[in-house]
């Protein structure tokens, strides 16, 4: 049980190795336990109990007792004098897992058998650490393509974060779409759910919804439309969406919003507010019924952040202190470039061990008017 659950809660493959071997060397009390991948690399990749211990520094006859065992049947226990060895499949290759119990006392039947046992379920546990490594790994890349890199219009940052492992990438997203009549839409929005399905659902409603902003510059409709779309689409019921149109002349701020997260507007005078009009159940809950919508005015040198509540939600704490400190930290670098406070918010916001949950963030400063000064001239 110990062995299960100390691989099932590792971080990643070098991790889950790391803490099998701690667990074997506790288990039979033994000098040291170490593991040998012999992958297609020149030289053997040694994981081991003592820290910093290389495969040039061990003994050559241990070295090649580990190579040898290469050569024996899977799951096969070889003994010698001080303790034992095994070999057993690793995603990268075979691995040869030594057992030293110094001169403690022989390797006996019994810890044969067990060491055997062990070795086939460290193999298993190795092997799906491997493949959730995989699916992450594939589910971020089909994220981060889906998101960009793309051209941003004129005062704008974005950022996107995925959990920190062995959480899964989730659904989040962002998106800025440039409208025919020179206005932007603005588009943040959480899938439910992690992982490669949840990135998957992510990419067909941003391309919808993109395409559905195109065709009608409304937030209300866009998002209405985008219920129907959603109702096809498995896994995409309850996801969150803000959906805008700014006018990037006048800063006037069309918006819905289909339970998500509100928008925060920060002026730049200190106060802050928050866009929670316009606001309906989230996708695909109730299709069909009309959707409200709400408008408000982003004054020069205002910056709007809009987010996924893996910014702000946190176990045991309110989610209104969450959407507080994200407006404190934009408040704190309002004279910050509009990419650097995208940072800073992240940095900021950020909990000692990482985020739990993918975040996505975007952020709009409005400029300030253009003002210049001209020298009197004294024939004027």
């Amino acid at each position: 049980a110990s062995l299960s659950t100390c691989l099932t809660q590792a971080e990643d493959l070098p991790q889950a190795l790391s803490a099998a071997l701690a667990e074997l060397k506790e288990l039979w009390r033994a000098a040291s336990v170490l593991a040998v991948v012999f992958d297609r690399g020149d030289t053997p990749t040694l994981t081991a109990t003592e820290p910093g211990l290389t495969w040039q520094q061990l003994p050559a006859e241990r070295r090649q007792a580990l190579t040898d065992l290469c050569e024996r049947p899977l799951l096969a226990p070889t003994l010698d004098s001080s303790g034992a060895g095994i070999i057993l499949e690793h995603p990268d290759g075979p691995m040869a897992l030594w057992v030293d119990l110094g001169d403690q006392r022989p390797f006996s039947s019994e810890d044969q058998l067990l060491l055997s046992l062990l070795a086939g379920h460290l193999a298993q546990g190795l092997t799906r650490a491997h493949q959730i490594d995989q699916q992450r790994e594939i589910a971020l890349v089909l994220q981060r393509a889906i998101l960009g890199p793309s051209q941003l219009p004129e005062g704008f940052a974005v950022r996107y974060e995925p959990a920190t492992r062995p959480l899964e990438v989730g659904g989040d997203w962002y998106d800025t779409v440039s409208l025919p009549d020179g206005r932007i839409g603005i588009v943040v929005g959480d899938c439910v759910g992690r992982g490669l399905e949840a990135a998957t659902v992510m990419g067909q409603l941003r391309s919808a919804c993109r395409a559905l902003l195109l065709q009608d510059a409304s937030p209300a409709r866009t998002l209405m439309a985008l219920d129907h779309f959603a109702a096809g689409v498995p896994g995409a019921m309850c996801t969150t969406v803000f959906c805008g149109v700014l006018n990037p002349d006048t800063g006037r701020l069309t918006y819905s919003s289909a339970g998500h997260p509100p928008g925060i507007l920060a002026h730049p005078d200190g106060t802050t507010v928050l866009l929670d009009g316009g606001r309906y159940a989230p996708l695909a809950v109730r299709p069909g019924t009309a959707r409200p919508e709400a408008a408000c005015d982003v004054p020069a040198r205002a910056t709007l952040l809009l987010y996924t509540d893996g910014l702000v939600e946190r176990r045991r704490r309110p989610l209104t202190s969450g959407i507080d400190q994200a407006g404190e930290a934009v408040q704190a670098g309002r004279d910050s470039a509009v990419d650097d406070l995208a940072t800073q918010v992240m940095e900021r916001l950020a909990p000692a061990g990482g985020y739990d949950d993918d975040v996505a963030l975007l952020l709009y400063r409005h400029p300030a008017p253009l003002e210049m000064t001209f020298p009197a001239e004294s024939e004027q």
